[in-house]
């Protein structure tokens, strides 16, 4: 039976078989676009939205491993904001001729030795 004959003699199965695969593929492509979004690697999500892959445990972990990355590099953005705020005081300023406070501990370590400071 051709799809024309099927969807002449038996048009409410032809529907349900095509509203079958139109909800098959939505669910693919939200699948893709969830995890793309929660793990910040929509590129991936895009190529397999794209190419009509299926959400396999390689793209899943792939999609892990995107998300993991970020939360990781998120971490260490945080960590060196917050030292940041703390050494803010040991930049250098222009009214001090570039010294921070590295080079002020140094020079008074030097000086109780009885050594000048470069």
């Amino acid at each position: 039976m051709t799809e024309a004959e099927l969807r002449a003699q038996h048009p409410e199965l032809f529907a349900a078989v095509v509203q079958q695969g139109v909800t098959a593929e939505r669910d693919r492509v939200e699948a893709h676009l969830i995890m793309g979004e929660a793990s910040g690697d929509m590129p991936t999500a895009i190529a397999a939205i794209s190419s009509g892959e299926a959400m396999t445990p390689k793209l899943s972990a792939k999609y892990q491993a995107a998300g993991m990355k970020r939360t990781a590099q998120a971490a260490r953005q945080t960590e060196s904001d917050g030292a940041g705020v703390i050494v803010a005081g040991a930049a250098p300023t222009a009214g001090d001729g570039g010294k921070d406070l590295q080079d002020t501990v140094a020079a008074a370590m030097l000086a109780q030795r009885g050594k000048m400071a470069a």
